[in-house]
């Protein structure tokens, strides 16, 4: 099992009280894992999972979708989106974003969709799974040019996507 230092215990709970969409303002919150997926990016090059965790510090228990990358160097545009810098076990220094920051986390879940694919927890199927339902299969393959994430109050999370032209 791979370790990181520090954990996700350690530093996912302090990332995800800065941000706009935690709901527990001004509670360190209390996570508990649910499960997850793990992705494949289509290059190979960078981790993606999506973390399903609750968070157990207010008087309502509350879920939340974590999708995080995880890459071998830093990446300069991605400095606003940085979760934590933990060592791994055996690849050495990881650079931890918010998924919905990093276009390979965006690549992964349109392709996912677009094929009608399927993404699997570490767990295998007992531990869930996640299917894409593509409108036109026929369609070609969308490949991302460049991701952001909406700004401003919300709630939620709003990725804009600006897809490479399509070969005719």
């Amino acid at each position: 099992m791979a370790s990181l230092t520090p954990s996700f215990t350690e530093f996912l709970p302090r990332w995800m009280a800065s941000q706009r969409w935690y709901s527990g303002k001004g509670r360190e919150p209390r996570l508990r894992r649910l499960g997850g997926l793990r992705w494949e990016d289509p290059a190979g090059e960078v981790g993606i999972e999506t973390h399903i965790v609750v968070d157990e510090a207010g008087p309502e228990p509350v879920v939340y979708h974590v999708p995080l990358t995880y890459r071998p160097a830093p990446v300069e545009a991605l400095h606003t989106a940085l979760v934590a810098t933990p060592e791994h076990h055996e690849l050495g220094t990881r650079f931890v974003y918010d998924g919905t920051a990093d276009p390979a986390y965006v690549q992964a879940l349109l392709d996912t969709i677009h094929s009608g694919g399927t993404v699997t927890s570490e767990e295998g199927e007992d531990g869930g799974t996640a299917t894409g339902h593509p409108l036109d299969p026929a369609l070609p393959r969308p490949v991302v040019k460049r991701s952001a994430v909406l700004t401003g109050e919300q709630s939620n999370t709003s990725i804009i996507i600006e897809l490479e032209e399509a070969d005719e």
